[in-house]
């Protein structure tokens, strides 16, 4: 070890890379990293989304459900959708979530609470959500989309007052 200590540049570079390393592993098997949020669909900043489309966020691995119920949020809200009420919603309701994956991935399903045309909704999933073994995700997540304007009505059959 005197040698490493004494020797050259090269050496010290050695002896330092070592036991940097054996710090750098302590610190990735010391610590678990939070959950991620690893997938939106829509994607951050679709424009031109359909009305009834389902809102997916994909996490990186299993989440405790109850620590998402209640953090996610949708602005403006969805005309008929009760957002905090949909995580305990039938599936045939207006809107539910629905788990996958796990509980690693949610959906938030609208089929009877369209998104109004032509609006930018934000939906946020604060902070405070876990996975089974407590790590916590702190962060607040916002992210936005746009969707699709009004159908336009360009022709009628029969037309307007025919008999």
């Amino acid at each position: 070890m005197r040698w490493l200590l004494h020797g050259s540049a090269w050496s010290r570079r050695a002896l330092w890379l070592a036991l940097l390393g054996t710090t750098a592993t302590c610190l990735t098997g010391c610590f678990d990293s939070p959950p991620q949020i690893i997938s939106l669909t829509p994607s951050r900043g679709s424009i031109g989304v359909p009305a009834d489309t389902p809102i997916t966020v994909q996490f990186d691995r299993p989440v405790v459900r109850s620590s998402v119920a209640g953090r996610f949020t949708v602005a403006p809200r969805i005309e008929g959708c009760d957002v905090a009420a949909a995580f305990t919603a039938p599936a045939d309701a207006a809107c539910s979530i629905v788990w996958a994956s796990g509980n690693a991935q949610f959906t938030l399903q609208h089929p009877r609470a369209v998104l109004a045309p032509d609006t930018q909704y934000s939906f946020t999933l604060r902070g405070g959500f876990s996975d089974p073994t407590g790590s916590v995700n702190t962060v607040d997540h916002t992210w936005t989309i746009t969707t699709a304007g009004a159908p336009d009505v360009r022709a009628v059959t029969p037309s307007d007052g025919a008999t």
